[in-house]
């Protein structure tokens, strides 16, 4: 739809029984309020006051336009002040489209495009149901191009986050060179100096002999540790 478009003529013979619809009980009260004599008259001013109607409803039809543009649904109504609203594409949410009984006969529809936190925005009357079919294809299209879009950009987005694979070898030497050894050393220093003077001589210098034979033993394995973690490395630089 590149050019604007009006809705159906029949817009105005809805339009003019919604008015008279509106005023028909002033007009009942009129009429048995006012004498027998002067009846006429009231039955010419309710013909007068329909003909405003009708003239009213057809300026309104006329001065009715929607335009689909590659972005936006424009709206233009109003016969003296002009009242245009434009929707845009990315914000609208759904497309309702009905159809009452005189809407069945003529093959027309009602379509209502509301938009996300504003509720509707534009309704159409009565159009033809092929365009009402064909303007809720355009503007769903437009959706289903956005999500795509959206989706595409964050799969994008995903597949340039930088990522490495450490190697199983590397894992290995980190987690058994991660421990505190120097830290529990001290621990255990600081806790023998302080036990001195609460444990006897006798029971003192015998521990102090078992921890000398546990040091040395302890010593041994680290060594021996020690000599495993440099194959461990050597091993990983010839696989690099």
């Amino acid at each position: 739809m590149s050019k604007p478009k009006r809705m159906h003529p029949i817009v105005i013979f809805f339009q003019v029984i919604r008015s008279l619809r509106e005023t028909i009980l002033p007009f009942i009260a009129a009429i048995i309020a006012t004498p027998k004599a002067y009846f006429f008259y009231v039955i010419i001013g309710l013909i007068v006051v329909a003909l405003l109607f009708a003239i009213f409803s057809t300026l309104s039809w006329l001065r009715f336009t929607y335009e689909v543009t590659s972005e936006e649904l424009r709206i233009e109504s109003g016969i003296f002040i002009r009242k245009k609203r434009y929707i845009s594409k990315s914000r609208i949410q759904s497309i309702d489209i009905s159809a009452n009984l005189l809407h069945q006969l003529f093959k027309l529809a009602k379509v209502q495009v509301e938009t996300a936190g504003s509720g509707a925005e534009g309704t159409l009357t009565a159009i033809k149901l092929s365009e009402a079919e064909a303007l809720r294809r355009e503007l769903q299209g437009y959706q289903n191009i956005l999500a795509d879009a959206e989706a595409e950009e964050a799969a994008e987005q995903q597949r340039t986050v930088p990522s490495y694979q450490i190697s199983k070898k590397r894992l290995f030497f980190a987690g058994t060179t991660s421990g505190s050894i120097g830290v529990l050393a001290g621990l255990i220093t600081f806790l023998v100096s302080e036990m001195e003077q609460f444990i006897p001589n006798r029971y003192y210098d015998n521990m102090v002999e078992w921890i000398v034979e546990l040091s040395i033993a302890f010593f041994n394995y680290c060594y021996y540790y020690c000599l495993i973690i440099i194959v461990g490395i050597r091993d990983c630089w010839n696989d690099d």
